[in-house]
């Protein structure tokens, strides 16, 4: 099902190439797969970075394990799980991001970093990872979806992200 003309108006789709991206690569603290039994504390990190935001649609802890479960079984595209990483510290996840393969091309679903943790570089550093890692499979490019207002944009814009037109099915 195609999202409504309004939605992606609202929700535009970016690329960038992976070449570009895997240049930022930097050690990242406490990097590690995320795990199935990881989603209650991803929850915990993500519901207070939605909340107040242009993405906050009234989540609840629950729902977003939910989703996140969804994701794992594919209703994001095909799950690469080998590039779902979190960066930790001895407090928990520090920040995450779960990739797929939508479209054909390595998509990134989520990128959520820790209300004390953010400005400290962990989502550039965790894409830059994800980059390298694609690469390394052939993969050139890299995609998201971000919506308009997400303070987000600009990161992604100064990593090399630029709005192209969303692919076909």
């Amino acid at each position: 099902m195609e999202p409504s003309p309004r939605r992606v108006e609202r929700r535009p789709y970016y690329r960038a190439a992976n070449r570009h991206l895997a240049e930022g690569a930097v050690p990242i603290p406490g990097l590690r797969a995320l795990r199935d039994d990881d989603f209650e504390a991803l929850a915990e990190v993500h519901l207070p970075a939605l909340r107040g935001t242009v993405d906050d649609e009234g989540d609840t802890l629950e729902g977003l394990v939910e989703d996140y479960r969804g994701g794992a079984a594919g209703d994001w595209g095909v799950p690469l799980r080998d590039r779902w990483l979190v960066a930790e510290d001895e407090q928990g996840i520090l920040a995450a991001v779960l990739t797929t393969n939508w479209r054909g091309t390595p998509f990134i679903a989520l990128v959520v970093t820790r209300l004390d943790a953010q400005r400290r570089g962990l989502a550039s550093a965790l894409i830059a990872e994800v980059a390298a890692r694609c690469l390394a499979r052939g993969e050139p490019e890299l995609s998201l979806i971000v919506t308009r207002g997400n303070p987000a944009l600009g990161l992604y814009e100064r990593l090399g992200f630029v709005e192209v037109d969303r692919p076909e099915e």
